[in-house]
């Protein structure tokens, strides 16, 4: 097992580390936290700076189309030559970004969230209402909410691109001031003034301008942690995290003048010449990179004074002292801007509010490999291919001369090398050389182009795409639909397993800090009663509002995102496997498999981490209730299949009862006609009575064979 994770006071030098041991965080000297954030800054930029900037630089400078720093096709030999970027990195990155907008926002739920003990009703209305509750805060078309969809792709960016995503979850609250002007009452009765007029009075309150949670996607190159930081979870195994924040001049003085619930200045007093001191952090070449400018955005004025919009760099600090975690600002590394306090104090919520996540897996490295990186050689060569493979078809349409010095050559017309233009020279080929003789041009080999399709196989292979040159390279295979369905479904695996990182290591971390985020600070009336209707706790539970107690249960969050999530018919057949599955289950199996356990082993097969949000009591993961409905629903049946029963035999009965009845007119029918024949028969010269009609008898208004007997 791994040690407890160091303190911070190993890495720093002996005289820090002697006042840190001998002395309460309160009672040390302010130079003792300037010289702390000053130490860990230091370290943590230096192995930036020597391992991975420019890593990242590269990265960026690929995905947005133009070649790495130090390229031949950047220096002055190259000035003529073609040095075209071949889009490769920027069009896989653009189809993983599908991917994840069909994986992730595909379904309505983004989260699915389950109460630690199924059993208790409290819990599981405490699982539903936070889950509405995160719905609504990810949804941000009141304005009251975060903009999931952006913030999701913007981190997918940088873990692509960087290798890592940090990102920040805190909550946002402002305030602004409003008069309201009320009349004076006294006993109910307004009071007047000498003059006969009402006296008014002023009352100033303060009402919520923001009131949310919120997440932020910190540039890398502004946030540092300790290099020997644990892979598993380097932001709570860090010593030390620095967050350089820029700031407007303007903003920080605001700052200055905010005070506490006791009266007291929030911030600790600074001059103008500490506040210009800060503005020399300015210069950063990832940023410089990644905003494709001459000049850094975030420079000072040319001014020896501040101006209201210059930018002004304010560090965050989180160190682990004495196994407690202390907050403190700084302006820069020199100036303290807030006393140090307890974690706790600063973010009620209790956990260090920042997640570093990623989309490949390296062990034992805290800035893993982009997937951007891993064909950045294959990139280069790509280019290489395409670039030698154009200056070819250039030479052959417009060649390169050789003239002899002194020669009477229009050398003019050479350059301009027009189709069907005429260049004047001297005597060539000899004095019986001919007069006029046309200029022959070679076409292209077709190695080039077949490396070039073998290149992008290559690539698209490493970073997981499925293209035309992936069918083009593996003909026997797309020949068929199954060998079109092999090679998609072995992308899909890639793009899918790297999605799949990315939502374990950053997007469910973030959702369960958003949740803490909301038992301790959300008290918005309007948001909790919108909540409580949608997870309709009043009539499934009988609770009729939102307490302290119901938000702050255990609960479990999943991202809505399995395997095969990125193909939208793999993930209707899976799910359609699924459920037919259990549906033979039930039938079949009553009282003799668990349905729980074979549930979950059918679904984590297809890619879900669970089934049960798709079932009507979806919350309840007790097998033994679920046999008990089991056991219901089979009795149902059986009482249906005994009412379908007794109502054929009636049926039946009826039936039978009607053929005889209809029998029996036909018997009637028959002797009557047999009656009628012998009484009308010539032969034996009977005739009827006198007065006896027989069809006056048979009632020809009635039909025929309904007669009574």
């Amino acid at each position: 097992m791994r040690d407890t994770p160091p303190d911070v006071t190993n890495y720093i030098s002996r005289e820090v580390t002697e006042l840190a041991t001998s002395a309460e965080p309160q009672e040390l000297p302010d130079d003792f936290w300037v010289n702390l954030a000053k130490e860990a800054y230091s370290v943590s930029t230096s192995y930036v700076d020597a391992n991975y900037r420019r890593k990242w630089e590269n990265s960026l400078r690929h995905m947005m189309n133009k070649h790495q720093l130090g390229s031949k096709y950047l220096t002055a030999p190259y000035q003529y030559r073609s040095k075209f970027f071949r889009p490769k990195t920027r069009s896989a990155y653009r189809t993983t970004e599908a991917m994840a907008v069909a994986a992730f926002f595909s379904n309505p739920d983004i989260v699915a969230m389950e109460p630690e003990n199924g059993d208790d009703p409290v819990q599981v209305a405490s699982a539903r209402v936070q889950q509405q509750l995160l719905q609504y805060r990810l949804d941000n078309r009141s304005g009251n909410g975060i903009p999931w969809f952006l913030v999701v792709l913007g981190a997918l960016y940088d873990a692509w691109t960087y290798g890592v995503v940090v990102s920040k979850q805190y909550w946002i609250y402002e305030e602004k001031e409003e008069v309201e002007y009320q009349p004076v009452l006294l006993n109910g009765e307004p009071v007047y003034d000498e003059d006969g007029n009402p006296l008014i009075s002023q009352i100033v309150k303060r009402v919520p301008v923001k009131d949310k949670p919120w997440v932020e996607i910190r540039p890398v190159e502004n946030f540092r942690i300790h290099p020997a930081s644990d892979w598993l979870d380097p932001i709570n195994s860090s010593p030390f995290l620095v967050d350089m924040i820029p700031m407007f001049y303007v903003d920080l003085k605001n700052k200055l003048k905010e005070l506490d619930e006791n009266g007291e200045p929030k911030w600790l007093p600074v001059t103008d010449d500490q506040i210009a001191s800060a503005t020399r952090h300015s210069y950063d070449s990832t940023r410089l990179t990644r905003e494709d400018n001459r000049q850094e955005k975030y420079d000072v004025s040319v001014t020896p004074s501040l101006k209201s919009f210059d930018i002004v760099w304010v560090h965050e600090n989180i160190f682990r002292i004495g196994g407690r975690d202390i907050v403190f600002k700084t302006l820069g590394t020199e100036t303290l801007l807030t006393k140090p306090k307890p974690l706790e104090e600063v973010y009620h919520h209790g956990v260090r509010p920042y997640v570093m996540g990623y989309c490949l897996v390296e062990p034992h490295k805290i800035y893993p490999t982009s997937v951007c990186e891993l064909g950045e050689q294959l990139q280069k060569e790509i280019n290489e291919n395409a670039n030698q493979r154009a200056d070819n078809v250039k030479l052959c349409l417009n060649k390169r001369f050789f003239v002899r010095a002194g020669a009477q050559v229009d050398i003019k017309s050479l350059l301009r090398n027009v189709p069907g233009g005429v260049t004047f020279v001297g005597r060539m080929h000899g004095p019986d050389g001919p007069d006029v003789f046309p200029m022959e041009f070679h076409d292209v080999t077709s190695s080039a182009y077949a490396e070039q399709d073998r290149l992008n196989a290559d690539f698209d292979e490493v970073i997981g795409l499925f293209s035309a040159s992936t069918l083009n390279t593996n003909r026997r295979l797309n020949e068929t639909v199954g060998g079109l369905s092999m090679l998609r479904g072995s992308v899909n695996m890639i793009k899918e397993t790297e999605l799949r990182v990315f939502a374990e290591t950053w997007m469910e971390p973030v959702l369960r800090q958003l949740i803490k985020l909301e038992q301790v600070y959300e008290n918005d009336p309007y948001v909790l009663a919108v909540v409580a209707g949608r997870a309709g706790l009043i009539q499934r539970y009988g609770i009729d509002k939102v307490t302290d107690e119901l938000l702050k249960r255990d609960i479990t969050i999943r991202v809505n995102v399995g395997m095969g999530a990125t193909d939208p018919m793999m993930k209707i057949n899976n799910f359609h496997i699924g459920m037919r599955i259990l549906n033979e289950c039930l039938a079949i199996g009553q009282g003799v498999y668990n349905f729980a356990e074979v549930a979950k082993e059918v679904f984590s097969r297809l890619g879900y981490k669970d089934c049960f949000r798709f079932l009507q009591n979806g919350m309840q993961t007790d097998p033994e209730k679920i046999q008990l409905a089991q056991q219901l629903q089979q009795a149902t049946q059986e009482l249906y299949d005994r009412d379908v029963e007794r109502e054929t035999r009636i049926f039946l009965a009826k039936l039978k009862e009607m053929g005889q009845i209809q029998r029996k007119k036909m018997d009637v029918d028959a002797k009557l006609t047999q009656k009628y024949l012998e009484l009308m028969n010539p032969v034996s010269g009977e005739k009827p009575p006198a007065g006896i009609s027989l069809l006056g008898r048979m009632r020809p208004e009635v039909p025929y064979g309904q007669y009574g007997t």
